[in-house]
């Protein structure tokens, strides 16, 4: 066996109860090469030793029993006679043996009395915590062994004083619970290096002579030390607390400076601070991009493009001039320009005025902005921008561009430099303009916008997209026969129709001459509009088919109804006479002999079977004297004259059956055809099928309603009697295509003027393709042509438009073969 002071504590005393070996084994010392651990067990005998002698200190009895503790742990040959000659008997060894079972049961006087929170629990030593009170206590819960001890059982070996009850009173459960609790306590005491300001308070120092004093410094220093080789960090409290306050008074002192410097930026300098940010705060224009007009196809007529402004700060400008980096003979130097030499550059690239330029910059010198020249192309703006003049500056403005020039450009309209003039642009302007925005930014003293200060105001937004019905191909084919044929003939100007019968579209209205909206000056100011939709004029014989059809409807006549033609026609009650364009003596001729070739004597002698109130009624119910549908812009103001009865002279009530005395435009004369080819029923024209707006949102417009102006017997009959104009009229070898079914009209009607009826004339041809399937109609129109006064000047244009729109369109050839048309009898 080991020398006594070798063994360890459980050794030393083998009759003891388990219960107290496992206590003697945790008031062990730890080992020498755990100094952290020692120095946490000694901080917590201190502890426990502090708060023992501050409740004793008020209790003697307390401090008896502490005594009486004390006595039991010292060595055996420490302790008194009597307790060293005492018996230990051996605790009971075996799997049925409970651990820490209590061998002596208590007297029966103990036995009755009653137990309460207070007491301690019999078995398990006051000093007995943590794990080894939770073993203990499963052990007595154990089946096997002596089970659960009788109440209030004692170990004989204890002194049954009043001490000892003192001491053994609700000591177990309160040692229990705390046990995690004082655990977590001394490992945080380790950490924090408090474990010596506890011991402090607790009374254990220098002071109070603990027999720890001297060691318990030792182990605060180890302890921190073994904390610090861990990479720990030991904290002490007063240094924290004094960063604490460090740290609270600088905030607090920047706040102060803040509302200080806020009050005097919003309070005392507020005045003054404006003004200057104002005066150095500048705000222009975002334009928006404005929408285009596009054809059927798609095919673009008109878009923006980018244009610049050339502008300047007055406020910058130096009369002495400025210094410029040149090249010279391969070398860079710097040369002087004076103000006159710079304006005059600027004069050279834009085409301006130098004179005019000068005068701009030097009128006010105080302002900081003026316009010198507006909207330049690209190259021009590159070569201003490379004479590196210091106070000039480019602004980007959208511009408008026609890239097809000419074509439709009668249709299209014009833009000024302040918003649209003429035609769709203004017309249809609510779906193309942009909206413009506004944005702010900060300027330098020497005027430099400053990176970064952009601040937009007011966003822009983009136009919208027009589509318009015709297609440019046609239109452009349209355009150049008129030209053509206008030289020849040397009209004073021109138009052209292609309207689709079953939908009213407008396939094609050309104009000539044609103005070209790139080019402002590239035709007169009476030429630039659409003369198509506002300029009307007596149309002649081509409203015969209107007065034809009036009557058919009405059952007044058929196509065989026979007439009397004399060579004149005397109106009643003057004497006035109506002849024909060409002489002849008494003829014999049907309804479609006098409608193909064109008698105004047989059209007035058909007259007088229907009243005059009826006969007006029929040409304003084709359309005449109202607007045709399209909404073309000054086609409501420029709609024709039909006189009303009240207002109509006994002459005008004949000749204005035949196109006289009345007025009328050639879109409403393309509106009476396409009323005749659909069988009666008029649908108003449309020009522009839609707006797309820029969020690809699609505003379309209405579909027109058709109305019926005649029925459909007698649209069908006037068709085949005008198919005779291009089978056995005097113009049918220049108006057939062979394959075609044509049914057409002449007209030549005579230009009134201050004296009356005058020599010029206004010549035209209309009809209707192909008969069999009525799809398009198309009227041509010269007005007052000089080598050619009569409708065969038009039959040409007219016979090369039809051969166009059947290749553009690929129309299919008449299957059924013209019916008879007798036009004598």
């Amino acid at each position: 066996m080991p020398p006594r002071g070798s063994r360890r504590p459980h050794e030393r005393h083998p009759g003891r109860p388990a219960a107290d070996r496992l206590a003697a084994r945790r008031r062990a010392p730890p080992p020498r090469d755990r100094p952290v651990a020692r120095a946490a067990s000694c901080a917590s005998a201190h502890l426990r030793r502090a708060r023992r002698g501050r409740r004793d200190r008020g209790d003697p009895a307390r401090a008896a029993a502490h005594e009486h503790r004390a006595r039991r742990r010292r060595l055996p040959d420490q302790q008194p006679a009597a307790r060293a000659a005492r018996p230990r008997p051996r605790p009971q060894r075996g799997p049925g043996a409970a651990r820490g079972a209590q061998l002596h049961p208590e007297p029966p006087a103990e036995r009755d009395r009653p137990r309460h929170g207070s007491e301690r629990q019999p078995g398990v030593p006051r000093r007995l915590r943590g794990a080894a009170a939770r073993r203990l206590r499963a052990g007595e819960r154990t089946a096997g062994g002596l089970g659960r001890q009788p109440r209030r059982q004692r170990d004989p070996r204890r002194r049954h004083d009043a001490a000892g009850s003192r001491r053994h009173r609700g000591g177990t459960r309160r040692h229990l619970r705390s046990s995690r609790g004082a655990r977590r306590r001394r490992h945080r005491d380790l950490r924090s290096g408090a474990g010596r300001h506890r011991r402090r308070r607790a009374g254990c120092g220098r002071r109070t002579g603990c027999r720890c004093t001297a060691r318990g410094a030792r182990h605060d220093t180890v302890a921190n030390d073994a904390l610090r080789a861990r990479g720990g960090t030991v904290i002490d409290a007063r240094s924290t607390r004094r960063r604490l306050a460090l740290a609270v008074i600088a905030v607090f002192a920047i706040v102060v400076v803040f509302s200080i410097r806020l009050v005097d930026i919003q309070l005392v300098r507020a005045d003054t601070l404006k003004t200057v940010a104002g005066s150095n705060f500048r705000t222009d224009t975002v334009w928006g991009t404005r929408g285009s007009i596009v054809d059927a196809n798609g095919t673009v007529l008109a878009s923006s493009v980018d244009r610049f402004n050339i502008t300047a700060a007055p406020d910058l400008v130096k009369l002495e001039g400025f210094d410029r980096i040149e090249e010279v003979d391969g070398e860079e130097k710097r040369v002087k320009v004076g103000f006159m030499e710079a304006v005059t550059e600027i004069a050279e690239l834009t085409g301006a005025d130098p004179q005019q330029l000068a005068n701009t910059l030097t009128a006010d010198p105080t302002k900081n902005f003026v316009y010198l020249v507006k909207e330049v192309t690209l190259e021009v703006f590159r070569k201003v921008a490379a004479l590196h003049i210091p106070w000039v500056y480019i602004e980007p403005q959208p511009a408008r561009s026609y890239p097809n020039g000419a074509i439709a450009g009668n249709l299209v309209g014009l833009m000024g430099t302040d918003g649209p003039l003429s035609g769709t642009e203004l017309k249809w302007n609510d779906c193309l303009a942009a909206s413009p925005g506004t944005v702010g930014y900060a300027i330098s003293q020497d005027g430099v916008r400053m990176p970064g200060s952009e601040i937009v105001e007011t966003p822009a937004s983009d136009g919208g997209t027009v589509h318009l019905t015709i297609d440019a191909d046609l239109q452009w084919f349209a355009q150049q026969a008129l030209a053509e044929q206008g030289a020849a003939v040397g009209a004073q100007w021109a138009t052209a129709l292609v309207v689709e019968v079953k939908t009213g579209k407008i396939i094609a209205d050309a104009d000539w001459p044609s103005i070209d909206p790139n080019d402002l000056n590239s035709v007169a100011a009476a030429d630039s509009g659409a003369r198509s939709f506002t300029a009307p004029y007596e149309p002649g014989s081509v409203i015969k088919t209107a007065t034809v059809a009036g009557l058919l409807d009405a059952g007044l006549l058929d196509a065989g109804t026979r007439f009397t033609v004399e060579p004149g026609y005397t109106v009643p009650g003057t004497r006035y006479t109506i002849r024909d364009s060409w002489a002849h003596g008494q003829i014999r001729l049907t309804t479609a002999g006098i409608l193909v070739n064109s008698s105004n004597i047989g059209i007035s002698q058909m007259s007088e079977l229907q009243s005059l109130d009826a006969r007006i009624a029929n040409l304003k119910k084709f359309g005449f004297g109202e607007p045709t549908g399209a909404n073309f812009l000054g086609e409501a103001e420029n709609a024709g004259l039909v006189r009303s009865a009240g207002q109509t002279d006994t002459v005008t009530a004949i000749t204005q059956q035949f196109g006289q005395g009345m007025t009328a435009t050639s879109a409403q004369v393309a509106s009476l055809y396409q009323t005749i080819g659909n069988g009666g029923v008029r649908i108003p024209l449309t020009l522009v099928e839609g707006c797309e707006h820029a969020d690809g949102s699609y505003t379309d417009v209405p579909d027109p309603q058709g109305t019926r102006v005649v029925s459909q017997y007698a649209a069908d009959t006037t068709l085949k009697m005008l198919e005779g104009v291009t089978t056995q009229y005097a113009l049918a070898k220049t108006l057939a295509v062979p394959g075609y079914r044509i049914a057409a009209k002449s007209g030549t009607a005579e230009v009134a003027d201050a004296d009356g009826y005058g020599k010029d004339r206004i010549v035209s041809v209309a009809g209707v393709f192909p008969i069999d399937d009525p799809q398009y109609a198309i009227t041509v129109t010269f007005a007052k042509p000089v080598t050619m006064k009569t409708s065969a000047a038009a039959a040409p244009t007219f016979n090369a438009i039809v051969k166009q729109v059947i290749k553009t369109f690929r129309v299919t050839p008449s299957t059924v073969p013209a019916p008879d048309n007798p036009l004598t009898w």
